[in-house]
């Protein structure tokens, strides 16, 4: 299991449940999410929003993986078969940092694959 130790960005994130009720709070569920060497992880949180470290933990390689802004704080992880990973920040700009963060790690991530191809 991978650990947050040593993370580029961490943090709590809503993850959206896609088969929610009419009048459930899609965003409810709270993950502990985290960048490390080129992958986005996701792991449950309680409701004190601390990571549950028995939880298991969900990777997403960013060369598959790409990150979507969508409004107000919200983004998606998307795949390139079509299947979605909804989140939501506490805030505007925490998710635009998200965003960004996400997206510098795919960079570089795309980079070393890249330098690893030319050795």
């Amino acid at each position: 299991m991978e650990s947050p130790d040593g993370a580029e960005h961490e943090g709590i994130l809503s993850k959206k449940k896609l088969d929610h009720k009419r009048f459930e709070d899609p965003y409810k569920h709270k993950a502990y999410c985290w960048l490390k060497n080129g992958f986005f992880y996701i792991q449950d949180a309680d409701h004190h929003r601390q990571r549950m470290a028995n939880a298991p933990v969900q990777s997403f390689d960013l060369l598959v993986w790409k990150a979507v802004g969508d409004e107000k704080g919200k983004f998606s992880l998307e795949h390139n078969s079509g299947t979605l990973v909804k989140l939501k920040a506490d805030s505007v700009a925490d998710g635009d940092t998200w965003l960004n963060k996400i997206r510098a790690a795919a960079q570089l991530a795309e980079k070393r694959k890249e330098e690893e191809r030319k050795k």
